[in-house]
């Protein structure tokens, strides 16, 4: 799940009694391309800001610096290629459904076959844990 679908599917936050994955499960704040282009965006950003400084170079005739200055904002773009290819794994393996568990997300990793076995077993859990409530007797009126 990501982002507010996490919630949608009472994830961590709403304290949920048990909270199982299948192993074909990713879980993250958003998916990893679209981190990846918020993160492009941001970058991008730069080298626009970059590339209008150029144009007032060559626009002033200092083709010396303008030369120079091209020169970086390729270097600029390269890198920011690869930090973005290389962000993506990273997030990409930070969603994987066993980093999640190791983080805790999750009470375990089940397999998808016996999904009705654990359901039950949990269902039965809860059905039998004790009721807990407020230590009023009665009635009480207010």
């Amino acid at each position: 799940s990501f982002g507010a679908g996490n919630y949608a599917m009472c994830g961590r936050a709403y304290n949920p009694r048990f909270l199982f994955s299948w192993p074909n499960a990713k879980c993250s704040v958003m998916g990893a391309e679209q981190l990846a282009g918020v993160l492009e965006q941001v970058t991008g950003e730069r080298l626009r800001g970059a590339q209008k400084q150029l144009a007032e170079l060559k626009d002033l005739g200092d083709e010396d610096t303008a030369k120079e200055m091209a020169a970086n904002v390729e270097k600029m773009a390269a890198a920011a290629k690869k930090r973005n290819a290389a962000f993506q794994r990273k997030v990409e393996a930070q969603m994987d459904v066993y980093a999640t568990s190791a983080q805790g997300l999750d009470d375990a990793i089940i397999d998808p076959r016996d999904t009705r076995m654990v359901l039950g077993l949990t269902l039965s859990i809860v059905a039998n844990a004790p009721v807990k409530g407020g230590n009023l007797a009665g009635v009480s009126r207010l």
